[in-house]
């Protein structure tokens, strides 16, 4: 594959993940399981939706590679795939707060 289509199918797939994290409930999920792996019904009281929303959103994370599962019994527990998705939302999160710092600091200026 030339150079050129690599880079451009690299920039679709990038587009592909910030297109799921660019959903408040699933960036929430990601944080709830940056410590450790939870079961969905941990997930469904600290992120606060319904089973079933839960289920869609994590299901959505499990295809794109962002979750991975394990089941003990009846019940299935989440967990990151891999740590740099939490640590690229975590860095996301400092720009965010240094802009807000900035913007707060202008108008009090």
């Amino acid at each position: 594959m030339p150079e050129k289509e690599k880079e451009d199918r690299m920039y679709e797939l990038l587009a592909d993940l910030c297109k799921m994290l660019s959903n408040p409930k699933r960036l929430e999920i990601i944080e709830n399981l940056s410590g450790e792996e939870k079961s969905v019904s941990e997930l469904v009281s600290e992120v606060g939706i319904r089973q079933a929303n839960l289920s869609q959103h994590l299901a959505e994370l499990r295809k794109r590679g962002l979750v991975e599962t394990r089941k003990e019994g009846a019940k299935v527990y989440y967990r990151i795939a891999n740590p740099k998705i939490v640590q690229a939302c975590d860095l996301v999160r400092e720009v965010l707060l240094e802009r807000l710092s900035e913007k707060e600091n202008l108008i009090k200026g």
